[in-house]
């Protein structure tokens, strides 16, 4: 509190008595009996808000003490478990087939040697062979042989998608919710990190997302919610080991698409790259696909159906990876979608 006598104002909770003291925090004036009050009542807030961060620091000290509760923990023991029993039953039939299969091919193996066996005995009994039996039956013996030797025609269960639908892609079911973090060149973050929106001046800008990604695929969409008629937006991915700079497109690291046909490969134009043309509008909605297994990223305008591709150089855009968005126009303005 600061005192003040060059302005003659009433107190803000009375209006009766002069104002003799002025808040620092909410610039407000106040008597000799209120101000008290007033003092009073931040230091309630005060506790109400020392209480808040204690109860939180509880929760945080709680599931530090047994992560084993987590959700997200939890959520993929049950995974882990459903996909064992999926496994177990997938092998269980597996084997049944292939013993049943055996079995019957066991079976026909030995009634056909039987024959021939009695072809022996019955030739030996009446002394009836020639030479030209013996090469038969060679050649039929020979032949049950390879047969014995060769795997069965059993088609042995693989576990993709059909065969396996419980297991699912670990890597990109556990991405946080991607958001704008940081920006740089006069461009703010907005709406909790969801909106990334030029400021009035015309000039370089730039935003990253929070998230760093080193394997599995991720999908992230976008609403261009404002975009200047002449078109200035590049979205792609830098690498995480290059500091965010205003012009991100020039950096040696970026890989992506911006405006009049531009395509970035680390951080050098080629224009109309793989065919590349540019047909961002105004309420577009974008998808980036991030795929670090295979060190690809596609782009894909939803109105337009129309998708490109790049291949990633991690020689020039070594992991882990995040969202790079460029702006230049006033007020332009990008949306991160969640649903």
């Amino acid at each position: 509190m600061a005192s003040s006598s060059s302005q003659k104002v009433l107190c803000v909770t009375c209006s009766k008595v002069t104002g003799l003291f002025t808040c620092r925090g909410c610039q407000q004036n106040f008597c000799t009996r209120h101000v008290a009050e007033h003092r009073q009542e931040l230091g309630k807030q005060m506790d109400e808000i020392t209480v808040d961060h204690d109860h939180f620091r509880q929760t945080l000290i709680e599931q530090s003490a047994d992560v084993r509760m987590h959700p997200l923990l939890i959520e993929i023991n049950e995974w882990e478990q459903q996909s064992i029993e999926r496994i177990r039953q997938i092998a269980h039939d597996a084997r049944q087939q292939l013993g049943e299969t055996l079995i019957a091919r066991q079976k026909t193996l030995s009634e056909n040697l039987t024959k021939i066996g009695n072809e022996l005995n019955k030739a030996r009994e009446e002394d009836n062979y020639f030479e030209t039996d013996f090469v038969e039956w060679i050649a039929k013996i020979d032949r049950l042989k390879k047969e014995a030797n060769e795997l069965p025609n059993v088609r042995l269960p693989r576990f993709d998608n059909d065969i396996l639908p419980v297991v699912p892609n670990v890597h990109e079911n556990i991405s946080l919710k991607e958001i704008f973090q940081q920006s740089t060149g006069e461009a703010a973050i907005e709406d909790n990190g969801e909106v990334i929106v030029k400021n009035t001046r015309i000039s370089h800008a730039a935003a990253r997302g929070r998230g760093e990604f080193n394997f599995g695929q991720h999908r992230f969409r976008f609403r261009i919610e404002r975009y200047f008629k002449s078109g200035w937006i590049q979205i792609g991915i830098v690498s995480k080991t290059i500091p965010i700079q205003a012009n991100s497109y020039q950096t040696p690291s970026f890989y992506g698409w911006g405006a009049s046909n531009q395509v970035y490969l680390n951080g050098r134009n080629h224009q109309g790259y793989n065919g590349y043309t540019t047909d961002i509008q105004t309420n577009d909605e974008i998808e980036l696909t991030v795929d670090c297994d295979k060190q690809t990223i596609i782009l894909t305008n939803e109105r337009t159906r129309s998708t490109y591709g790049l291949v990633v150089d991690l020689q020039h855009c070594p992991f882990p990876w995040q969202l790079s968005i460029g702006l230049y126009y006033s007020l332009d303005r990008i949306r991160i979608l969640h649903t």
